[in-house]
């Protein structure tokens, strides 16, 4: 073997894995992969057994990353900063923790709570069968008062969802299909804007009653909480079938979730799909799912966690 052949079997997987972490946002491991003197690197010369000295061109050096990351598994990065003599392994970088599971799994439980008492809220008042009588007594007392505290819980518990989303695509986006990636995302931005239209519709009497001081009509109000009935009952009950459907998809094929859970999630998903009736409680059926998918990621081992994703990093 010559000189260059030992060179690139020392020296690949380090690069390859100081590489991959500069893109997931690390540059450390590139550091201290570079910061030395090439002239300290030793290896068996091309005319003798023994160790010789040599220089190395960096471009060469730069050609081997390259070559690396196509050919070489990563290394674990714990045991590659404690083999270097720059000192001990630095802490996760803020945006290694904010794609963690562990921060998905915080903003999944603040985006269940969020839309859950948020519906609840806005929900509550006079139903579909209300006559316009007790729609006009419910606005003249004063109810639903509390619409602009609804209205930014929805948004923080909504910002919360995009959150979620984001980590998950970033954490399991190498196993996701063309298809799968696809309808994931497009099926989370179009749930967002359901829900953000259904809750403006049932918050509009309340926010003309507060911020107007005007009485909404009755045959209006009654038009449009029929209207958010439609778009929160039976759109996006059926749109988020499409986010658990992408999501258990993607967790089966990355192992990132128990596989009990992932069939819970294709019964539920099922028979959310498939339910035909405009009842209330469709409402929380997706918000109870991200919760119990958020609290089972919090409760399982993480090292069952890192080795999900870490055998999905690019």
């Amino acid at each position: 073997m010559s000189g260059t052949d030992d060179f690139l079997a020392a020296t690949l997987d380090r690069l390859h894995h100081a590489e991959t972490a500069l893109r997931n946002g690390d540059a450390a491991p590139r550091k201290a992969m570079w910061s030395f003197a090439w002239s300290d690197l030793c290896w068996p010369g091309p005319d003798s057994l023994e160790y010789s000295v040599h220089r190395i061109d960096p471009r060469e050096a730069w050609a081997a990353a390259d070559f690396g990351r196509r050919t070489t598994p990563l290394l674990d990065a714990g045991a590659l900063m404690k083999s270097d003599d720059r000192g001990p392994n630095p802490g996760p970088t803020w945006r290694q923790r904010s794609t963690s599971f562990e921060v998905a799994a915080i903003a999944g439980i603040v985006c269940a709570v969020g839309w859950s008492l948020s519906l609840h809220g806005l929900v509550a008042g006079p139903g579909l069968g209300a006559t316009h009588d007790e729609i006009a007594t419910y606005y003249a007392e004063g109810s639903g008062r509390s619409v602009t505290v609804l209205l930014a819980l929805m948004v923080v518990a909504t910002i919360a969802f995009l959150w979620f989303v984001g980590v998950v695509r970033n954490r399991l986006g190498a196993s996701e299909t063309r298809l799968v990636g696809t309808v994931f995302l497009g099926a989370s931005v179009l749930l967002t804007g359901l829900l953000l239209v259904g809750a403006s519709v049932l918050a509009a009497p309340s926010v003309l009653v507060e911020v107007g001081s005007q009485a909404p009509d009755p045959g209006a109000v009654a038009l449009l909480r029929a209207l958010a009935a439609v778009v929160l009952a039976v759109f996006a009950p059926r749109v988020a079938t499409l986010v658990m459907f992408s999501t258990a998809s993607l967790s089966r094929r990355a192992s990132a979730l128990p596989s009990w859970l992932i069939v819970v999630t294709y019964v539920v998903g099922v028979a959310e799909f498939v339910n035909v009736t405009i009842a209330t409680p469709t409402l929380y059926v997706f918000p109870a799912w991200i919760a119990l998918v958020s609290i089972v990621v919090i409760v399982r081992p993480p090292s069952a966690l890192s080795s999900a994703s870490g055998a999905l990093d690019p």
